[in-house]
């Protein structure tokens, strides 16, 4: 009687769904204060949870925090910067935990005005609304922004897709070296 109740406590645990992670969710899209948050249940392809940080004047000068269920495959922690020709800049932190509630950390970035330059020049452009952009000029690199990159794509920006095209130095972590001299990105 023992080994069958057991046995059958065993298969109620193996057959029963794991729970679901519990995260903070919190989004401020107009600044870089922390406001109240809420717990929510993650849904089940959601695995971990995320708090990141942003700042970015690629279309508009934004600033945004963020907390949320992510999928694991989806989120990688650290620090990502770069920084584009005309002014162009972006920079997020990002930190990715699978407990619950982890998620409560206080990201902050740096005022870009104290950022030092770090001595590398990268060649530098940025074209939007066209796939061309030629580098005429040089930009100093900050901080961890130790590589430079060729960088093509598409921003989504409803309801149009607006193509760009930009050089820039980045962060060791997230792009592979260009060492074009002269970029001149037509298809």
């Amino acid at each position: 009687m023992m080994k069958a109740l057991l046995s059958a406590c065993l298969l109620l645990v193996l057959l029963s769904p794991a729970l679901p992670l519990h995260c903070r969710y919190s989004y401020n899209k107009t600044g870089m204060t922390y406001n109240s948050y809420l717990e929510t249940t993650c849904d089940s392809d959601k695995d971990s949870c995320e708090a990141s940080v942003l700042r970015t004047n690629i279309i508009e000068l934004q600033a945004q925090l963020l907390s949320k269920c992510t999928s694991s495959d989806n989120c990688f922690s650290g620090n990502y910067s770069f920084t584009a020709g005309d002014g162009k800049f972006f920079e997020m932190k990002k930190h990715c935990c699978n407990t619950e509630l982890c998620n409560n950390a206080t990201l902050s970035l740096s005022d870009r005005n104290v950022l030092a330059e770090n001595g590398l020049k990268c060649p530098a452009c940025f074209s939007k609304g066209t796939t061309q952009c030629k580098s005429e000029k040089t930009i100093n690199c900050l901080e961890n922004e130790t590589q430079c990159v060729v960088f093509k794509g598409s921003l989504l920006e409803p309801p149009n897709i607006s193509p760009i095209s930009r050089s820039k130095a980045v962060e060791q972590q997230i792009f592979v070296p260009s060492t074009e001299e002269d970029l001149d990105l037509a298809d």
